[in-house]
């Protein structure tokens, strides 16, 4: 069962070293605008677009199997820290249920709407220049498939008492999901 976690988390990994590049090309991007525009006075087409569709999607969906890896959602502790580790269990596999049947509604319907886009080549125009919209809508989809995945490979540990093998993670299907780091 490690080894699958392991895979998991490697998985996580690689698309948060994506999104950290993604990060940096951003910043490259913006800047290469800001001093075409200013000191050449020829400003990048489609720079505005092109952060809008794919730096900032990607950079908001791509980790979302991460932040569920590492439990990094928000989390209120003043009750579950009262409660006997029984319920505190309980109530985190119903959580992992709520969080993967969200995440796979969610993951779906997204994976229809980038079909959809991709069938009739969305794009958007500025000043001439053309940008294809339908990859970017490819992120949403990925992002909660990916935070899918963490949830059931966490709810089934639980379910077993086995170690998940994800190595971004604090989760112990022993303890509550929901403890002091």
């Amino acid at each position: 069962m490690r080894t699958i976690g392991r895979l998991i988390s490697s998985i996580n990994g690689t698309a948060t070293i994506f999104c950290g590049a993604i990060v940096m090309l951003l910043v490259l991007h913006v800047t290469a605008e800001v001093v075409m525009r200013y000191v050449f006075g020829m400003p990048l087409k489609g720079t505005i677009q092109f952060v809008a569709l794919y730096y900032m999607t990607a950079i908001t969906f791509l980790p979302l199997g991460a932040v569920e890896e590492r439990d990094s959602h928000v989390v209120v502790e003043v009750i579950t820290n009262l409660l006997p580790r029984a319920l505190v269990t309980i109530f985190s596999g119903v959580g992992l249920v709520l969080t993967a049947a969200v995440s796979i509604i969610l993951a779906a319907r997204a994976w229809e709407e980038a079909m959809a886009q991709y069938e009739i080549g969305s794009f958007v125009m500025e000043g001439g220049f053309r940008l294809d919209t339908w990859p970017s809508y490819f992120f949403v989809s990925i992002g909660f498939g990916l935070m899918l995945v963490v949830s059931v490979w966490k709810l089934i540990c639980l379910l077993t008492g086995r170690d998940s093998g994800l190595t971004l993670s604090t989760f112990d299907p022993g303890a509550p999901v929901l403890k002091d780091k």
